[in-house]
Protein backbone atom coordinates (compact mmCIF):
# COMPACT_ATOMS: atom_id res chain seq x y z
CA UNK A 1 0.00 0.00 0.00
CA UNK A 2 9.69 5.73 3.39
CA UNK A 3 9.89 3.60 0.44
CA UNK A 4 12.95 5.65 -0.23
CA UNK A 5 15.65 4.65 2.26
CA UNK A 6 15.78 1.17 0.86
CA UNK A 7 14.30 -1.00 -1.79
CA UNK A 8 10.72 -1.32 -2.91
CA UNK A 9 8.20 1.36 -2.26
CA UNK A 10 5.28 0.67 -4.47
CA UNK A 11 3.17 1.70 -1.51
CA UNK A 12 0.12 -0.31 -0.72
CA UNK A 13 -2.85 1.88 -0.37
CA UNK A 14 -4.61 -0.29 -2.85
CA UNK A 15 -6.32 -3.58 -3.11
CA UNK A 16 -7.63 -6.34 -5.29
CA UNK A 17 -10.67 -7.34 -7.22
CA UNK A 18 -13.47 -8.91 -5.16
CA UNK A 19 -13.08 -12.63 -4.78
CA UNK A 20 -9.79 -12.76 -6.63
CA UNK A 21 -7.37 -11.28 -4.14
CA UNK A 22 -5.18 -13.78 -2.40
CA UNK A 23 -4.99 -11.47 0.60
CA UNK A 24 -8.47 -12.78 1.40
CA UNK A 25 -6.75 -15.80 2.87
CA UNK A 26 -4.87 -13.64 5.37
CA UNK A 27 -6.03 -13.54 8.96
CA UNK A 28 -7.83 -10.43 10.09
CA UNK A 29 -6.18 -8.52 12.97
CA UNK A 30 -8.77 -9.95 15.34
CA UNK A 31 -7.80 -13.52 14.33
CA UNK A 32 -4.21 -13.19 15.47
CA UNK A 33 -4.86 -13.32 19.20
CA UNK A 34 -5.73 -10.85 21.94
CA UNK A 35 -5.32 -7.20 21.00
CA UNK A 36 -2.34 -5.77 22.86
CA UNK A 37 -2.67 -2.67 24.98
CA UNK A 38 -1.84 0.47 22.96
CA UNK A 39 1.53 1.99 23.78
CA UNK A 40 1.74 5.48 25.19
CA UNK A 41 1.83 7.97 22.33
CA UNK A 42 4.82 10.27 22.19
CA UNK A 43 5.34 13.61 20.50
CA UNK A 44 7.91 12.15 18.09
CA UNK A 45 5.17 10.38 16.13
CA UNK A 46 3.43 7.03 16.00
CA UNK A 47 5.24 3.97 17.34
CA UNK A 48 5.55 1.45 14.51
CA UNK A 49 6.22 -2.30 14.77
CA UNK A 50 7.18 -4.36 11.71
CA UNK A 51 7.78 -8.09 11.21
CA UNK A 52 9.14 -9.78 8.06
CA UNK A 53 8.96 -13.50 7.30
CA UNK A 54 9.42 -15.67 4.21
CA UNK A 55 6.26 -17.23 2.73
CA UNK A 56 5.32 -19.24 -0.33
CA UNK A 57 4.67 -16.15 -2.50
CA UNK A 58 7.56 -14.04 -1.23
CA UNK A 59 8.33 -11.93 1.81
CA UNK A 60 5.37 -11.42 4.14
CA UNK A 61 5.46 -8.10 5.95
CA UNK A 62 3.16 -6.87 8.71
CA UNK A 63 3.31 -3.39 10.21
CA UNK A 64 1.20 -1.86 12.98
CA UNK A 65 0.83 1.53 14.61
CA UNK A 66 -1.45 3.04 17.25
CA UNK A 67 -2.76 6.51 16.45
CA UNK A 68 -4.79 9.15 18.21
CA UNK A 69 -7.45 9.60 15.55
CA UNK A 70 -10.91 8.51 14.50
CA UNK A 71 -11.38 5.81 11.84
CA UNK A 72 -12.78 8.36 9.36
CA UNK A 73 -9.49 10.27 9.35
CA UNK A 74 -7.54 7.08 8.63
CA UNK A 75 -9.93 6.08 5.86
CA UNK A 76 -9.62 9.51 4.23
CA UNK A 77 -5.82 9.26 4.16
CA UNK A 78 -5.62 5.64 3.01
CA UNK A 79 -7.98 6.33 0.11
CA UNK A 80 -6.29 9.59 -0.93
CA UNK A 81 -4.64 7.88 -3.87
CA UNK A 82 -3.99 11.07 -5.86
CA UNK A 83 -2.63 12.91 -2.83
CA UNK A 84 -0.21 10.34 -1.47
CA UNK A 85 2.76 12.05 -3.13
CA UNK A 86 2.25 14.91 -0.65
CA UNK A 87 2.94 12.82 2.45
CA UNK A 88 4.91 9.70 1.38
CA UNK A 89 8.40 10.97 0.60
CA UNK A 90 9.50 8.30 -1.88
CA UNK A 91 6.33 8.35 -3.97
CA UNK A 92 6.90 10.05 -7.32
CA UNK A 93 3.52 9.45 -8.93
CA UNK A 94 0.14 8.18 -7.82
CA UNK A 95 -3.02 8.62 -9.84
CA UNK A 96 -6.39 6.96 -10.21
CA UNK A 97 -6.73 5.60 -13.74
CA UNK A 98 -10.18 4.02 -13.46
CA UNK A 99 -13.03 2.92 -11.19
CA UNK A 100 -15.31 -0.09 -11.36
CA UNK A 101 -17.84 -0.14 -8.54
CA UNK A 102 -15.86 -0.41 -5.31
CA UNK A 103 -12.63 -1.24 -7.18
CA UNK A 104 -10.10 1.43 -8.08
CA UNK A 105 -7.12 1.19 -10.44
CA UNK A 106 -4.17 3.22 -9.17
CA UNK A 107 -0.90 3.71 -11.04
CA UNK A 108 2.05 4.40 -8.74
CA UNK A 109 5.76 4.99 -9.17
CA UNK A 110 8.22 5.19 -6.30
CA UNK A 111 11.97 5.41 -5.89
CA UNK A 112 13.91 3.08 -3.62
CA UNK A 113 17.57 2.68 -2.75
CA UNK A 114 19.69 -0.33 -1.92
CA UNK A 115 23.23 0.61 -0.97
CA UNK A 116 24.52 2.72 -3.87
CA UNK A 117 21.79 1.68 -6.31
CA UNK A 118 18.68 3.66 -7.07
CA UNK A 119 15.66 2.03 -8.67
CA UNK A 120 12.30 3.40 -9.75
CA UNK A 121 9.46 0.90 -9.45
CA UNK A 122 5.97 1.06 -10.95
CA UNK A 123 2.80 -0.78 -10.00
CA UNK A 124 -0.79 -0.68 -11.14
CA UNK A 125 -2.83 -1.56 -8.08
CA UNK A 126 -6.32 -2.94 -8.24
CA UNK A 127 -7.77 -1.62 -5.02
CA UNK A 128 -10.90 -3.00 -3.39
CA UNK A 129 -12.43 -0.81 -0.72
CA UNK A 130 -14.47 -2.30 2.11
CA UNK A 131 -15.59 0.64 4.28
CA UNK A 132 -15.16 1.54 7.01
CA UNK A 133 -12.03 -0.41 7.83
CA UNK A 134 -10.44 -2.59 5.12
CA UNK A 135 -8.63 -1.88 1.86
CA UNK A 136 -7.19 -4.74 -0.23
CA UNK A 137 -4.78 -4.34 -3.11
CA UNK A 138 -2.86 -6.28 -5.74
CA UNK A 139 -0.39 -5.26 -8.42
CA UNK A 140 -1.84 -6.26 -11.79
CA UNK A 141 1.06 -4.84 -13.84
CA UNK A 142 3.57 -7.44 -12.56
CA UNK A 143 6.53 -5.64 -14.06
CA UNK A 144 8.76 -5.06 -11.05
CA UNK A 145 7.16 -7.71 -8.83
CA UNK A 146 6.26 -11.33 -9.49
CA UNK A 147 3.77 -11.02 -6.63
CA UNK A 148 2.60 -7.94 -4.73
CA UNK A 149 -0.62 -7.95 -2.74
CA UNK A 150 -1.89 -7.06 0.68
CA UNK A 151 -4.28 -5.00 2.74
CA UNK A 152 -4.80 -2.18 5.21
CA UNK A 153 -6.98 -2.58 8.31
CA UNK A 154 -8.33 0.14 10.57
CA UNK A 155 -9.18 -1.10 14.07
CA UNK A 156 -11.33 1.21 16.22
CA UNK A 157 -10.46 1.21 19.93
CA UNK A 158 -12.45 4.20 21.14
CA UNK A 159 -10.18 7.22 21.53
CA UNK A 160 -7.44 5.51 19.51
CA UNK A 161 -7.15 3.41 16.40
CA UNK A 162 -4.67 0.80 15.27
CA UNK A 163 -3.72 0.66 11.61
CA UNK A 164 -2.47 -2.69 10.32
CA UNK A 165 -0.63 -3.11 7.02
CA UNK A 166 0.07 -6.48 5.45
CA UNK A 167 2.06 -7.08 2.27
CA UNK A 168 3.26 -10.17 0.42
CA UNK A 169 5.81 -9.30 -2.25
CA UNK A 170 8.41 -10.96 -4.42
CA UNK A 171 10.57 -8.61 -6.55
CA UNK A 172 11.10 -9.70 -10.14
CA UNK A 173 14.81 -8.84 -9.87
CA UNK A 174 17.41 -10.75 -7.90
CA UNK A 175 18.27 -9.59 -4.38
CA UNK A 176 19.77 -11.53 -1.45
CA UNK A 177 17.15 -12.55 1.08
CA UNK A 178 18.85 -10.86 4.02
CA UNK A 179 19.09 -7.56 2.16
CA UNK A 180 15.49 -7.84 0.96
CA UNK A 181 14.23 -8.43 4.50
CA UNK A 182 16.02 -5.38 5.82
CA UNK A 183 14.85 -3.27 2.91
CA UNK A 184 11.20 -4.26 3.28
CA UNK A 185 11.33 -3.72 7.04
CA UNK A 186 12.71 -0.21 6.63
CA UNK A 187 10.36 0.63 3.78
CA UNK A 188 7.24 -0.46 5.63
CA UNK A 189 8.30 1.22 8.87
CA UNK A 190 8.77 4.53 7.07
CA UNK A 191 5.58 4.11 5.07
CA UNK A 192 3.46 3.53 8.17
CA UNK A 193 5.20 6.35 10.05
CA UNK A 194 4.48 8.84 7.27
CA UNK A 195 0.92 7.66 6.70
CA UNK A 196 0.30 7.63 10.45
CA UNK A 197 1.64 11.16 10.84
CA UNK A 198 -0.69 12.37 8.10
CA UNK A 199 -3.66 10.64 9.73
CA UNK A 200 -2.92 12.30 13.08
CA UNK A 201 -2.36 15.66 11.39
CA UNK A 202 -5.72 15.55 9.63
CA UNK A 203 -7.44 14.32 12.79
CA UNK A 204 -5.99 17.27 14.72
CA UNK A 205 -7.05 19.75 12.04
CA UNK A 206 -10.58 18.28 12.03
CA UNK A 207 -10.71 18.53 15.83
CA UNK A 208 -9.67 22.19 15.81
CA UNK A 209 -12.25 23.01 13.14
CA UNK A 210 -14.90 21.22 15.16
CA UNK A 211 -14.10 23.30 18.22
CA UNK A 212 -14.15 26.51 16.18
CA UNK A 213 -17.56 25.62 14.76
CA UNK A 214 -19.14 24.70 18.12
Amino acid sequence: MRLGPTLLDALALGAAAPGSLRADAALSPTDTGPTPEPPALVAAGPEVSVTVTRGADGLEVEGRAWLRAMPAAAWAVLTDYDGIVDFVSSMRKSRVTGREGEDVLVEQSAVGHVFLFRRRMTTILRVHEEPPGRIRFEDVLRRDFDSYYGEWWIEDHGNRIEIVYRLTAQPSFSIPDMIARGAFRSVVRDLIAEVGAEIERRAEVAGVRGLEGS
